[in-house]
């Protein structure tokens, strides 16, 4: 099963919030969007590992979908809607300590199906979090919800590993990562610009994915042909570029102009190298 053990691990270690929001990646069969919301939220409540165990009954509870902790929310069947019955349930049990985990986790399924009422009503809850309650809310259009939401939640969207060939991209990707991190190093952005440039739009996506699990797994890479002092600049900033990859892939996914989207890449990069 394919895992996500060190994308996460960087969000849960650096951005350790009451509120995350999880955005489907469209690329990807909603099989495979699953896999990342029960490994994100096993990663959350293992307690025998950085990430997730897959062995403790934390976890097996979890995989058999019987976690007292872990609460479901998904829109009327007649419906169509998150109702305000459907909040206010949500609301009851944040008053109440979780049994087994240190926080109960509350799962809202396409969390743009909320009615106005159950909207309005669960971001009072979300606006004064209590300490034992995690949310977890799924979109697949997040622009679908208000600024008010999205400013009150960490914003993460599923990387698509499947674009990436080991076996027939790994020196090509390294080099260009290789050049990267030249260029970075001399703050060169127009070379930067030009190296983006050169992808059309579908390998500059896979380019990106392949830089952000290079990024995650940096530390435990073995045979990285790149120097000592390059690896280091990139732990440095491994947080900020993260960050934009990650957004950059959402944007990419989104029919983005091309060259719009390389603009603004080149310039958040040219804002991280003014840091080092």
């Amino acid at each position: 099963m394919k895992t996500y053990r060190d994308y996460i691990k960087n969000i849960l270690y650096n951005h350790p919030i009451h509120a995350y929001l999880i955005s489907y990646n469209p690329l990807l069969e909603n099989k495979e969007n699953s896999v990342f919301i029960i490994q994100f939220i096993k990663s959350i409540l293992c307690n025998n590992h950085e990430t997730f165990c897959d062995n403790c009954p934390s976890c097996n509870k979890i995989n058999g979908n019987i976690h007292p902790d872990i609460h479901y929310i998904d829109s009327d069947i007649n419906k169509k809607k998150i109702s305000i019955d459907n909040i206010r349930n949500i609301i009851s049990l944040t008053y109440i300590k979780p049994n087994e985990a240190y926080a109960n986790i509350f799962c809202i399924q396409y969390c743009e199906e909320m009615s106005d009422f159950a909207y309005n009503s669960f971001l009072k809850t979300l606006e004064n979090p209590n300490k034992n309650n995690i949310f977890i809310l799924i979109t697949k259009n997040k622009k679908l919800l208000s600024q008010t939401i999205l400013s009150r939640v960490l914003d993460i969207s599923i990387p698509n590993y499947n674009n990436i060939s080991q076996n027939t991209n790994y020196e090509l990707n390294l080099q260009h990562i290789s050049l990267l991190i030249k260029h970075i190093l001399q703050k060169d952005i127009l070379s930067i610009y030009s190296l983006f440039y050169t992808f059309p739009k579908n390998n500059l996506s896979s380019f990106l994915n392949y830089l952000l699990l290079f990024i995650s797994n940096i530390k435990s890479q073995k045979n990285i042909k790149i120097s000592n002092s390059d690896i280091l600049l990139i732990l440095k900033i491994y947080k900020d570029l993260s960050n934009l990859i990650i957004h950059s892939l959402e944007l990419s996914s989104q029919n983005i102009n091309h060259n719009i989207l390389i603009s603004y890449i080149t310039s958040k990069i040219d804002s991280i190298i003014k840091k080092i």
